[in-house]
This record gives C-alpha cells, sequence and structure tokens, in this order.
C-alpha cells in the first residue's frame, strides 16, 4: 500500500514455529520496521491482497484474516466471513479484481492450492466480495481441470 510492501508471519526454521509478527518495507528508504499490528495466530503458506487504500486481506488455511491501518494504530482481525469458500487450503494464488468502476475497492480472488493430503492439490477458485465478506465458488466452463499449487496469479 503507497510506498510499503507489507510481509505477514511466516515460518521460523530454527523455532519450528509459526510467526504473529506483520513488518513493512519503505520503498523509499528500503528500510524494515515491525508493526505495532500482530496477527491472533501465527501464519504460513498464506496469501495476500489490498482490498482498499488502507486494508490488505489475508488467506490463511483457517479462515480470513483483515490488516487495517486506516485508523489511529494498525490492527489484525479474524473476519468471519460466509457462502461457499475454500476450506483448510494452503500455497493459494490470490489477486485483486475490481469491484467497482473506479477501482478503488477490490475483491480476492483465489485460486489452487495444496489440500493438506499428500499429492492433493485445488483447481478450484473462489471469489471473496470484501464488501458482504460473502464467498463464491467459480465454477469452471471448461472440462479441463490443472490441480496446482505454490503458483502465483496476476489481474
Amino acid at each position: 500500500l503507497g510506498d510499503l510492501m507489507y510481509l505477514f508471519g511466516g515460518w521460523d526454521p530454527e523455532k519450528k514455529v509459526h510467526l504473529t509478527d506483520v513488518w513493512y518495507l519503505s520503498l523509499k528508504t528500503n528500510r524494515w520496521s515491525l508493526d505495532q499490528a500482530w496477527m491472533p495466530y501465527g501464519v504460513s503458506h498464506h496469501t495476500a491482497v489490498a482490498v482498499s487504500d488502507t486494508t490488505i486481506a489475508l488467506y490463511t488455511h483457517k479462515g480470513v484474516l483483515l490488516y487495517d491501518m486506516g485508523g489511529p494504530v494498525s490492527t489484525v482481525v479474524v473476519q468471519p466471513t460466509t457462502g461457499q469458500g475454500p476450506i483448510g487450503l494452503r500455497n493459494c494464488a490470490c489477486c485483486a479484481i475490481p469491484r467497482n468502476r473506479t477501482g478503488t475497492d477490490t475483491n480476492m480472488l483465489l485460486f489452487g492450492g495444496s489440500t493438506g493430503t499428500k499429492q492433493g492439490f485445488s483447481s478450484t477458485a473462489f471469489e471473496l466480495d470484501t464488501k458482504s465478506w460473502s464467498w463464491k465458488k467459480l465454477l469452471p466452463t471448461s472440462l479441463e481441470e490443472r490441480p496446482r499449487s505454490l503458483q502465483s496469479a496476476c489481474v
């Protein structure tokens, strides 16, 4: 957002724990800073997308977290969702898609990921409406399915 790149959680290989911290890199100064916000639980293998000028939505295998820097202090909270959404996926690709003509607010588009089972990958796409916080499963128009994980996406 703006001239900052955000980093949420991750995996600490020495301590063997999922991290809960939030860092940001100033693209003007190339300096990392620890944010005052902390995630409610440790995450890795997750994905994130900016959904407004002050908000980033993270999809984790446990659900959606919302990072908000619009108030006096930044926060990360669990965002309840409804609808037919992904359950337990990791290593998904996601990107923002415009929710309105001005492009100032966006929805989250999520694809693929690991199901957590041996060699289990998803070929399903989901859209999260970031106004109603409702998931919608997108149905493919072709018969060709290619489950995958650890990919990236851009619109």
